[in-house]
């Protein structure tokens, strides 16, 4: 109702229109700014105004609700331009591309075209040619056939045997596609009986990624987009990213103790140009790039049993196989492609970058940096941790 007296509306009849629209459109409710706690912004700040420890961050605690307590961005994304670190900015998440695949892999078993227990070979037969190394004394390797078969299990868990590899000939792994990937000539002799010990491994995470290309009919990339990304929102989740996600990359830096500031250095596990998607291929153990949101959206699907915001990704009882110990007497502590303890499960990165879900506290966090080479990101990831605490204190 308009007050014909007045040109505008009159308070009451404001607040009612408000609330309407709110009502018709619950995202405007929304539409603020999540918070920033004091305590966690201090404790990075520290680590960015020393200029040799990193560059910027992006930091987000949430609920299980998905009730964001605290989204602290800081820094820059380029030093050398002045571009400051934005909530959206883009990061290379290495490793943290691990879960999602062991996701992706638990997809196929909600669905019965996997089982964990399959042995590699029902996907892949040319691995049925893999030896295991007996022994190795000057210069002499001694092979044998393995006492089992390596199984999607092995595979995700970081127990088949493969030795970690994180380049090819001078090459990052996104230069082979992955059916080369999973050959013997290529995954070379396995290190010790599958199920014998633990070893973490690149190799086996990718050979993974090729047994969902061969159990879903589609690639790799497009399961993904079409049974992660897509559902859940992830909108800039990719492995190639576009010119206007590369406007928005953080750049990656190292220490350099000579001149003790940070200097550039591009990803060294990785071919450019980033956006090639004829030479760079989808590499499952390493080669994603995405945001704190994306990562977020990930992590609360998982805190949530398997589903978020409607969209049921997985089966609870995936979650459950996927947080569990499964290296048992080897007492590693790892999941299928998570860290794990008893009250949480999560996943980091070779920059520094972590996601983890706490399941004590009923929350998820996520820390974005690019700090490549040095020991200094985990320590900003420390007391990011230690101001999350102070924060929950507050905020039980």
């Amino acid at each position: 109702m308009i007050d014909p007296r007045h040109k505008f509306l009159t308070p009451a009849c404001a607040s009612l229109l408000v609330l309407a629209l709110l009502a018709a459109c619950p995202m405007m409710a929304s539409a603020q700014a999540p918070p920033i706690d004091p305590g966690i912004d201090a404790a990075l700040k520290l680590h960015i105004e020393n200029r040799d420890e990193i560059s910027g961050v992006v930091a987000v605690v949430a609920r299980k609700d998905g009730n964001i307590l605290s989204q602290n961005v800081l820094g820059y994304a380029d030093i050398d331009a002045g571009r400051e670190m934005r909530p959206d900015s883009l990061f290379w998440i290495a490793s943290m591309t691990k879960p999602l695949t062991a996701a992706a892999v638990m997809i196929l078993v909600d669905e019965g075209k996997v089982s964990l227990d399959d042995p590699v070979t029902k996907f892949i037969p040319a691995l049925k040619n893999l030896k295991v190394i007996e022994s190795q004394e000057d210069g002499r390797i001694v092979l044998v056939p393995p006492v089992r078969e390596v199984t999607i299990r092995h595979l995700l868990s970081h127990t088949a045997g493969f030795a970690f590899l994180s380049e090819i000939q001078g090459f990052g792994l996104d230069v082979i596609p992955m059916e080369y990937a999973a050959l013997p000539s290529v995954t070379g002799p396995l290190q010790f009986q599958p199920g014998d010990n633990s070893l973490y491994s690149n190799q086996g995470i990718n050979i993974a990624g090729h047994v969902i290309e061969i159990a879903s009919g589609m690639s790799y990339a497009d399961f993904l987009q079409q049974r992660i990304f897509d559902p859940l929102g992830m909108t800039d989740s990719t492995f190639w990213p576009n010119e206007q996600q590369l406007d928005r990359l953080a750049k990656s830096y190292r220490h350099n103790a000579l001149q003790k500031k940070l200097e550039e250095v591009p990803v060294n596990y990785l071919n450019y140009p980033l956006d090639d998607r004829v030479r760079r291929h989808a590499e499952p153990g390493g080669g994603l790039f995405s945001t704190a949101a994306d990562c977020t959206k990930f992590c609360l699907m998982l805190a949530n049993d398997g589903e978020w915001e409607g969209q049921r990704i997985l089966t609870k009882e995936a979650v459950v196989e996927l947080k569990k110990d499964q290296t048992g007497e080897l007492k590693r502590n790892y999941g299928l492609c998570f860290d794990r303890s008893d009250n949480h499960f999560g996943h980091g990165g070779a920059y520094g970058t972590r996601m983890a879900v706490d399941t004590r506290r009923n929350i998820v966090s996520v820390f974005l940096v690019q700090c490549a080479g040095s020991p200094k990101s985990g320590s900003a990831m420390n007391d990011f941790n230690k101001a999350v605490d102070k924060l929950l204190e507050h905020n039980p």
